[in-house]
């Protein structure tokens, strides 16, 4: 194989190298790039909070409407939940039920009963921050931009552990 071939050889097969070495390259980051991006929207971010109010063991029956209507809301049967939830008395105690209550409701799409529920829960409850959450959730299902962005840098300014990856990456798209 005379010189000239060698070279060219020698030059097809470095450009082959850089062209594998950048392509894999874009591959390995390409997930990164979008790992930070979430999509500003109610369905792609809400999900049901988990019941960690009230669990019963599976064997034990219910012996109480609060019982019943967890025992509904773990199964994720909200709409038979919601009719218990409502039947609950409302009282400053038992705030907490009421982001239950509007997990229900949002599940089935009634935002401004939700809202409702979700206004009643105080800043010193343990559930204050997934109802900010909620709240933020809502206004972009109501196309209240404004709204989410206002409650959304509020809500981060808490440090908040609950859904925080979540909304930083909101923070960013928004």
């Amino acid at each position: 194989m005379g010189k000239e071939n060698q070279r060219s050889l020698f030059s097809a097969i470095r450009s082959i190298l850089v062209l594998a070495i950048v392509l894999l390259l874009c591959i390995q980051f390409w997930p990164f790039s979008a790992a930070g991006r979430i999509e500003p929207s109610f369905e792609a971010l809400f999900e049901p909070h988990p019941n960690d109010y009230l669990k019963l063991p599976p064997n034990r029956a219910p012996t109480n409407l609060t019982e019943q209507a967890f025992r509904l809301y773990s199964e994720e049967r909200y709409d038979q939940a919601l009719i218990l939830f409502d039947q609950i008395p409302y009282h400053p105690k038992s705030e907490d039920i009421q982001l239950f209550r509007a997990c229900a409701l949002l599940v089935q799409e009634q935002f401004q009963p939700a809202m409702e529920s979700l206004k009643k829960i105080s800043s010193n409850s343990d559930y204050y921050h997934p109802a900010l959450w909620y709240q933020i959730l809502i206004y972009l299902q109501l196309e209240q931009e404004n709204q989410a962005k206002k409650l959304l840098t509020n809500y981060l300014s808490l440090q908040p552990t609950f859904k925080r990856e979540e909304a930083l990456a909101l923070q960013k798209n928004l």
